[in-house]
């Protein structure tokens, strides 16, 4: 994906869950667009295979490993000073880590409900808090969360994602009221069926697929390159009265029925 429209040199940015999948795309595209990158995720070598593959595709990439799980503030902490250190500031923080869990409602128990919503939900409530109030401090900043158009719609086997996903929606909209005179902008991406790591099971299934393809208007999957654009036109300086909104990239499947 051509970043030519995006100069992020002298920005920093940190991308969660971006050792793979539609946060490794993001932080790839900021990296090729100058930024300075923090590459996250929980296992420390997932993050350096990671910088690795940027290094590989990007010339000259400013990228750093910042191997921290989101859900332990304690973690969040010291990964926010550890930016701090090296960056200065952090300019545009895109919260994007999650997991999924497969299972329907007449076997799910309560731990594990909790754990997704925690994962998917919880945790970006403490990427927003610490990174929001170093923004809010300075005057300004951009912060972005990865929702799903499962924000908008139920599926059978994912009660607590589909949960998790419609109160980070709403988040995004508390956040862009208390932010917003700060000069603080807050949004969110819903993807739709992204061709990763999380749905590789179901695209083993060709009815699965066949059906996605059949219901999309543009008659396809996304990729996760897909949602770069949409991450940095909403970190740029050219949606600065964009905020509180979620941009679903979706290939228009939530604005249809069929």
């Amino acid at each position: 994906m051509s970043t030519d429209n995006y100069n992020y040199t002298g920005k920093s940015v940190l991308v969660t869950g971006s050792a793979r999948g539609i946060g490794f795309a993001i932080a790839e595209g900021f990296a090729r667009a100058g930024a300075t990158v923090f590459v996250n995720d929980r296992l420390a070598d997932s993050v350096s295979s990671a910088i690795d593959r940027i290094l590989a595709s990007v010339e000259n990439a400013n990228v750093y490993p910042l191997p921290f799980d989101v859900t332990e503030e304690s973690a969040v902490v010291a990964a926010f000073k550890e930016i701090e250190d090296k960056a200065g500031q952090l300019d545009i923080c895109i919260s994007n880590a999650g997991t999924q869990h497969r299972e329907t409602v007449d076997t799910l128990d309560r731990e594990t409900f909790s754990r997704i919503v925690d994962e998917n939900l919880v945790s970006h409530f403490g990427i927003a808090k610490h990174a929001g109030a170093e923004m809010v401090k300075r005057g300004g900043g951009r912060l972005i969360f990865i929702a799903s158009m499962l924000a908008l719609h139920g599926r059978s086997g994912l009660a607590p994602y589909c949960s998790a996903k419609a109160g980070l929606v709403n988040l995004i909209r508390v956040l862009s009221a208390e932010f917003g005179e700060s000069g603080v902008t807050v949004n969110g991406i819903g993807p739709g069926f992204i061709e990763t790591e999380l749905t590789a099971d179901i695209r083993k299934d060709q009815e699965v697929v066949d059906k996605v393809n059949g219901r999309t208007p543009v008659a396809r999957w996304g990729r996760p390159e897909d949602l770069v654009g949409p991450a940095l036109f909403l970190a740029s300086d050219t949606s600065s009265f964009i905020t509180g909104q979620t941009l679903y990239v979706d290939g228009g499947l939530t604005s249809v029925y069929i």
